[in-house]
């Protein structure tokens, strides 16, 4: 008996041997296992579970913005966490977590393949195929993959999906408390793998084929009661995930990161779409690069490439696959476990995505935009899937062939034998492995105490948003002289917000923000600077200067630029770590209160510079209940993005000049035009051969067809013009294209088509051409990246320019462009060339005054078998009086230029969570046009309440949430009360989660007193 209970205990053993082996071999050691993209809530359990709690609104990401992940997944595996945290040191948390999954993933295939689908099997070849099914599930190329640059999602994922299909499996078969716990304890600690949300609609689509499958087998009503329970379990974070959806995955779907980078990821899956690569489960991780120094990079998976072009481990792995053929077949002959078949085909072809005839079921899938963003990267979303079924087809595999040898020897030798050779195949698959390279090792690092201490400065001060330096690349990848590379780390130490990158794709406003900081420092413009700082309510910088990159800008000019600015103040150092205050902001808990703050239109949609800030610092846009003050045409000339997308309109007329163009609303006709006085340095002309001689390039102005009389002395007036009360009216400036020396022609200076023929992909060897035809330079790319640059030295960053580039796209990506900054050696914008139309307009505004030259570098860039075949015919640059363009205006005749009043220093702020405040104001009389500013992103959950009235929502700044106060009374409106008001807002979505929360917590009562009452009756 004992013998038989240890042949049990035998398969489990060796599984934790194995999966103990890979932990000592690739986690202990005095290091931290942190980098690329990472939780860390072990740096602060109060901070992190409290966002989860209250994880409907994410406070510290930005400027705050709603949960577009799944936040509140986190809650149950930071308590696991926090646990652990008692009995480890923090340094190890991340570690165990990993080797917990590492060993939950295999030990939960085991169950389910030995109680589930070889329960009825002979009870010893059993226990081996589900012994080699779970292997099969550990020591695979894909498990490497989810485990090399691990994310706490897909470490979960990996770790307890077996468990929860286990789970369902116990309840569907027998129905009793200690399965009902048992059900809904695994999926709600499993979670922690839907904080990336399309992972539940992956495990939803799985739960829901295996649920159609148990139809006969179990009553529906059991299958009800699975899908409720499932559904409750996750209805907390859900709730929340789905208000995102409806209202703010535009800001995603936008986010300039995903415009530039996501082709390039699902290139990278179509590259490994391959039947081959398909059948090993080799992804687009092996074709990934990484800095492996300042100027250096290498590929991320270096070793593994190595290993896997050698043929015998591809034939291993093929043999291994052979297996899981030979299980299939037996299920088809069988007639048995067709939902598994079916799961089985599916998750391939979402992987196969370049092999016929899986290709076409992804070309049809792809068509929704949805669709192609939410799985731009099929390989990490489906391939845990596919493993999972392929290690229970594999079991099957053992099975079968098992009891063919027992019927072809008598003997058991070739059985132990046959078992021997594939736990070898098994092990050499993966090898590497046991070589430290089961996890990335650039993702082993010494963090210096110094972050620690900067935790625990922010510890003991009170609420402020910070925005962390340098800020160099939209793209928020960070790369530290001390090995840390990857998205950041510092908020799961800190609690205030973070004006960090990362949080873009979530947040237009965030994005925003980088854009205006972005230039105003590489302007090294201390005002402008300044500006943006108290625009955006910031109450602290951090300045690490342990962020290495060619393209951050130098310590020292940023320390001398910072210095600059006479509200700002060192007020701690910690090594290499830089913290100062900002002195000049004038709220409390990130509201305000002021008086008489203009209304401002239009609303814009991105900007680098923004102009009514500059001019009249806090203001209000209401165009819905109240008639803009001020109108500015022009207000944006932004293109950062690879165009204008406010509706800018951007002409050549038959005479070649440049005409900006914009539809005046109907709100401000009757207003007054005020053109501001013109900077004779914006529109002085420079002769090429001679720069002593000048002229002045003066634009012409238009309303409609009619021409605007500038006044005499243009350069030290403004223009008023009074705009006619009901005409339809268009404003139109049109620009001289001057050829003079700010300038450049391609017509005139063709140089750049002779150039050599240039790769500028060192780590693709694919085809390249290029070739002189009659519409100018044709490009052509398969695999490969050909380029060329425009050196523009000598043009001064003082100015604004417009480039125009007129292309063609004959086939497959448009060009990649980006401007490079000679100045500060770095890269202002980076965008694909317009597809759809021939024309590409970029705006470069006005930079530092003494900056000089750019570089114009165009790329035709093609991943794998895709072709780019681009034709370049024309590039231009003509300099533009950008600061007039932006400093149009129109003025309404009724507005009086009243200062507005900061009236913040009499209220009182009580903010205990993350989405609620309370508000109490001095007295406002009904006409004291006063606004209650909270300096969170704007966004329609939020709400404030007083005397059981919602009030007026209006946008503040063009990005924070904002409420006209008017104080009435039931006796006297203007007789001020000396209670003042009381306002609560609320961010109202957060009650979904709690309503998630408590309908989970009620069934769960409900169902366990049934269960215990039905057991008395």
């Amino acid at each position: 008996m004992e013998k038989i209970k240890f042949s049990r205990l035998l398969p489990i053993i060796f599984i934790a041997v194995i999966g103990i082996s890979i932990y000592l071999t690739n986690l202990s050691g005095n290091f931290w296992f942190t980098g690329w993209d990472n939780l860390h809530p072990e740096f602060n359990f109060a901070a992190n579970i409290k966002r989860s709690l209250f994880s409907s609104w994410q406070e510290y990401q930005g400027l705050g913005l709603p949960a577009g992940n799944g936040h509140a997944t986190e809650f149950f595996r930071e308590l696991l966490l926090f646990i652990i945290s008692l009995i480890v040191p923090l340094q190890t948390i991340r570690k165990i977590y990993a080797l917990l999954m590492i060993l939950a993933g295999p030990f939960g295939v085991f169950f389910l393949l030995k109680n589930v689908f070889l329960k009825d099997f002979d009870h010893k070849i059993s226990l081996i195929s589900s012994f080699f099914g779970a292997v099969f599930y550990l020591l695979h190329i894909a498990t490497v993959q989810i485990f090399y640059l691990p994310y706490e999602a897909f470490m979960t994922h990996y770790g307890l999906m077996p468990w929860m299909i286990y789970s369902v499996y116990r309840y569907a078969y027998k129905t009793d408390r200690k399965n009902l716990f048992f059900l809904i304890v695994i999926h709600l600690l499993g979670t922690a793998q839907f904080y990336i949300p399309p992972l539940f609609i992956v495990y939803g689509f799985l739960l829901g084929v295996i649920l159609i499958s148990l139809i006969k087998k179990v009553s529906w009503q059991k299958i009800l009661t699975i899908i409720l329970l499932v559904l409750l379990c996750n209805l907390f974070w859900i709730l929340p995930f789905l208000y995102y959806s409806i209202n703010n995955i535009g800001s995603q779907l936008n986010a300039y990161s995903n415009l530039l980078y996501s082709l390039d990821i699902y290139l990278k899956n179509v590259e490994y779409g391959g039947l081959i690569d398909t059948l090993l489960l080799k992804g687009f991780l092996f074709s990934f690069t990484d800095q492996i120094s300042p100027q250096n990079y290498g590929y991320l998976m270096e070793i593994w490439r190595n290993y896997f072009n050698n043929p015998w481990t591809v034939a291993f792995g093929l043999s291994l696959f052979s297996v899981v053929i030979v299980g299939i077949i037996t299920n088809v002959r069988k007639k048995s476990n067709y939902a598994l078949i079916i799961l089985f085909i599916i998750f391939f072809s979402l992987i196969a995505i370049n092999t016929f005839p899986f290709r076409f079921l992804n070309d049809i899938l792809r068509k929704s935009s949805l669709f192609d963003q939410v799985f731009r990267n099929p390989f990490t979303k489906f391939s845990n899937s596919l493993l999972l079924i392929e290690s229970i087809f594999f079991a099957f595999g053992i099975q079968a062939l098992t009891n063919l040898l027992k019927k072809l020897f008598k003997t058991d030798f070739f059985i132990y034998f046959f078992m021997t050779i594939i736990f070898l195949l098994q092990v050499i698959i993966v090898l590497p492995v046991w070589q430290g390279n089961f996890i990335y090792p650039n993702l082993k690092v010494a963090i210096p105490k110094e972050y620690f201490d900067l935790f625990d400065y922010f510890k003991d001060q009170g609420d402020g948003r910070i925005a962390n330096f340098p800020q160099y690349s939209p793209s928020g990848w960070e790369f530290y002289n001390w090995g840390y590379r990857g998205s950041g780390f510092l908020w799961y130490g800190i609690e205030q917000p973070i004006l960090d990158r990362a949080f873009d794709v979530w947040d237009k406003n965030s994005e925003n923000y980088f854009w205006e900081i972005y230039k105003a420092t590489y302007s090294n413009d201390p005002i402008q600077t300044e500006n943006v700082l108290t625009k955006y309510d910031v109450k602290w910088l951090i300045v690490d200067n342990n962020v290495v990159s060619g393209q951050a800008l130098d310590k020292d000019k940023l320390a001398d630029l910072l210095n600059k600015i006479p509200d700002l103040s060192l007020v701690g150092t910690f090594n290499n770590v830089n913290v100062y205050e900002f002195n000049n902001a004038t709220n409390k808990e990130y509201t305000s209160l002021d008086r008489n703050l203009p209304n401002i239109s239009p609303i814009y949609q991105w900007n680098d510079y923004d102009t009514a800030f500059a001019q009249y610092k806090t203001y209000v846009t209401d165009d819905k209940n109240v008639l803009s003050s001020i109108y500015y045409p022009f207000r944006t000339l932004f293109t950062g993005r690879g165009k204008n997308e406010d509706g800018l309109e951007i002409t050549q007329d038959s005479a070649g000049f440049i005409v900006f163009s914009e539809k005046i609303p109907a709100s401000v006709y009757g207003d007054q035009l005020i053109i501001p006085k013109i900077d004779a340095g914006e529109i002085t002309d420079y002769d090429k051969n001679n720069l002593l001689k000048t002229s002045l390039n003066i634009p012409s102005f238009y309303i409609n067809d009619s021409k605007i009389n500038l006044v005499k002395d243009f350069t030290n007036k403004e223009t008023v013009v009074n705009l006619a009360p009901q005409e339809e009216q268009t404003i139109k400036i049109v620009i001289p294209k001057t050829g003079g020396y700010y300038s450049y022609d391609s017509n005139n200076d063709n140089s750049y088509l002779y150039e050599p023929l240039k790769s500028c992909d060192q780590f693709q060897n694919g085809k390249i051409d290029k070739k002189i035809v009659p519409t100018g330079l044709e490009l052509i790319s398969t695999g490969n990246s050909n380029c060329f640059d425009i050196s523009l030295s000598w043009l001064s960053q003082k100015y604004g320019y417009l480039i125009l580039i007129k292309n063609q796209n004959l086939k497959g990506r448009g060009l990649f462009f980006s401007l490079f900054n000679n100045a500060y050696n770095s890269s202002d914008s980076q965008n694909y060339l317009n597809t759809a139309s021939d024309d590409s307009y970029f705006i470069i505004p006005p930079r530092e005054r003494y900056g000089l030259g750019y570089n114009l570098h165009f790329d035709n860039y093609s991943l794998g078998e895709e072709t780019s075949d681009n034709i370049i015919s024309h590039v231009g640059v003509n300099p533009i009086p950008y600061r007039l363009l932006t400093d149009i205006k129109v003025v309404k005749n009724s507005y009086e230029n009243h200062p507005s009043e900061n009236l913040t220093e009499g209220i009182e702020v009580n903010h205990p969570n993350y989405f609620t405040y309370s508000v109490k104001t001095q007295d406002i009389n009904t006409d004291s046009n006063s606004t209650l500013t909270l300096y969170q992103s704007y966004n329609s959950g939020w709400i404030a309440i007083t005397n059981g009235k919602i009030l007026p929502h209006v946008l503040v700044n063009n990005w924070a949430n904002g409420w006209k106060l008017v104080k009435t009374s039931s006796t006297n409106s203007n007789q001020p009360s000396s209670d003042g008001l009381v306002v609560t807002i609320i961010f109202w979505p957060q009650y979904l989660e709690f309503a998630g929360l408590g309908l989970l917590a009620l069934v769960i009562i409900i169902l366990l007193f049934k269960e215990k009452y039905g057991r008395k009756t």
